[in-house]
């Protein structure tokens, strides 16, 4: 399956299940969670884990655009990026975890409203907008 995602309407573009798969940036994920393993592993300072994130989130494009070549769909590309951020939030263990009251809960309801409005929102105003 190319991780290009085919936003062409009807029966010739991706569906919204495909696109979603194709967004996951699966190699910035596997990442991300061995990271924090060796972070809470070491028990090392929680800002450790803001590195971390920040790594994540700034090379999820540049693995997007240089290793899978999505290179002529920017909405693509900023969707996979904020993703990163918002599905840190559902980790137990993850950044935003370090922050007092912050509950795994909050960043798993912001995940769910992440993947079933923004993106499909966002994918629609840009195709309708530049036919992307």
């Amino acid at each position: 399956m190319p991780r290009q995602i085919d936003y062409s309407p009807g029966d010739s573009g991706d569906g919204w299940t495909k696109r979603l798969l194709k967004s996951i940036p699966s190699e910035v994920v596997a990442f991300h969670i061995a990271v924090i393993g060796v972070i809470s592993g070491a028990g090392a300072p929680d800002w450790l884990l803001w590195i971390a994130l920040g790594v994540s989130t700034v090379a999820t494009p540049l693995w997007m655009i240089f290793h899978e070549k999505v290179n002529n769909s920017v909405t693509q590309i900023i969707l996979a990026t904020g993703a990163v951020s918002v599905w840190d939030m559902s980790l137990a263990g993850g950044a935003f975890q370090s922050i007092d009251g912050f509950a795994p809960f909050i960043g798993s309801i912001i995940l769910l409203t992440y993947t079933m409005v923004i993106s499909p929102l966002v994918t629609l105003m840009v195709r309708g907008v530049s036919g992307d």
